[in-house]
């Protein structure tokens, strides 16, 4: 994970042992974009940056992940 500015970029694996790391990461209001550029992320990760992504934009690299985030519907 490395900041650049208001976005945080994950390259690498983002794994349990990280989560609290990350979460604080990512919780940051300063950082405005996270863009995925992994698709060795766990589920919990996945999950924290479902539950943000009506705050902050979500760019994912990852075809197979960005379909995740494209139909998320909030009510």
């Amino acid at each position: 994970m490395r900041k650049e500015g208001n976005k945080l970029v994950l390259k690498e694996e983002i794994n349990d042992g990280m989560l609290e790391d990350f979460i604080s990461k990512i919780n940051n209001k300063r950082i405005e974009i996270i863009q995925i550029e992994t698709d060795n992320i766990c589920a919990l990760a996945l999950q924290q940056l479902f539950c943000i992504n009506k705050e902050k934009e979500i760019i994912c690299k990852n075809n197979f992940l960005s379909l995740f985030f494209e139909n998320i519907e909030y009510k």
